[in-house]
This record gives structure tokens, sequence and C-alpha cells, in this order.
């Protein structure tokens, strides 16, 4: 099932059948922005691991303001979070204010 518009952003998520919906919600999601593809489709997740993430993250975006990086590029930008998630590369640390903290918008299970 694939919630908003690929060529803008959308969220694909199918539960897996096998799991019959159990305690832990098994199932693949990913993300599309300007139909580019962020996620591994294959790889099977906990869901309601997934579920908990966002709705911290959506409750704490207040608290992510970062106004150093609005004089940056988009290209910059993409590259300073992309790398700081994939490579673990704390370059974006330089841009990020003081009372910024990751525990903010830790993704720690839940479950």
């Amino acid at each position: 099932m694939i919630f908003g518009d690929k060529k803008n952003f959308a969220i694909r998520f199918e539960l897996d059948p096998e799991d019959n919906y159990g305690k832990f919600m098994l199932g693949k999601f990913c993300f599309y922005i300007k139909n580019q593809k962020f996620g591994d489709w294959n790889e099977c997740s906990i869901l309601l691991d997934v579920m908990n993430c966002l709705g911290r993250s959506l409750r704490n975006n207040k608290k992510r303001y970062c106004p150093n990086l609005f004089d940056l590029n988009d290209k910059k930008i993409f590259d300073l979070i992309f790398y700081s998630v994939y490579d673990n590369n704390r370059e974006i640390y330089r841009y990020l204010p003081e009372n910024f903290h990751a525990d903010q918008w830790s993704c720690k299970t839940m479950s």
C-alpha cells in the first residue's frame, strides 16, 4: 500500500501475511522522495518500532530547528543528512544548535 505521491513524498508498506498481524507487525516499508526510493524493500522490519520512531519524531519536530542549515544549498543539506545516517559521518553536528540532542528523535525499540 502506498500513501502519498512518489513524485513528491510517499510511504509504501506491506504487512507480512505470515506474521498474522501479531504483536510486532512484521512487514516491509520504504519512503519515496521525488521518485527516489529510500529503504530496502526486501528487508523485513518490525513495523511497530518504525511507527513508534516516526511518532516520536513528529511529536518532537519543533526541537530540531536548525537555522544554520538554511544557508546551505539543497545538495549539501542532503549529503549531511544522508552521510550522517548511512556512513555515521558527524559533520552535520557542526551545523546543529547546542540544545539539539539526538535523544529527542531517538528510535529506540519500544516493544
